[in-house]
């Protein structure tokens, strides 16, 4: 039920071509990102242990979330004035967060 008001249609047969391409795209672009990762990792500007799967799947929810609040509420930010602080905090989390970096998280207190 999700889908209907999130892609604003309903998936049957009929649109099973459509949701393959959707499908096939969303992968082709995780492999473009998991070797932009890997380079990233080889040039040393992100950790050698970094949990790439994981990244993959963070930039995907963090890109959906964020165009699904911009197009449901346009006036809420500027996205043309913010869109590299964002890219920002996505690349700072990839080298900080403990869990994404294969570190072991800091007890909670």
């Amino acid at each position: 039920m999700i889908r209907i008001p999130f892609y604003k249609c309903e998936f049957t047969k009929e649109t099973d071509p459509l949701m393959a391409r959707v499908r096939d795209s969303f992968l082709d672009g995780g492999a473009k990102v998991r070797r932009t990762l890997g380079n990233a990792i080889e040039r040393g500007q992100l950790p050698a242990t970094l949990n790439i799967d994981r990244a993959i799947t963070l930039l995907h929810v963090q890109m959906t979330g964020l165009l699904y609040t911009w197009l449901l509420l346009p006036d809420s930010f500027d996205l043309d004035a913010e869109a590299a602080d964002f890219v920002d905090c996505y690349l700072a989390s990839l080298r900080q967060c403990p869990t994404l970096a294969g570190r072991t998280a800091a007890p909670a207190s």
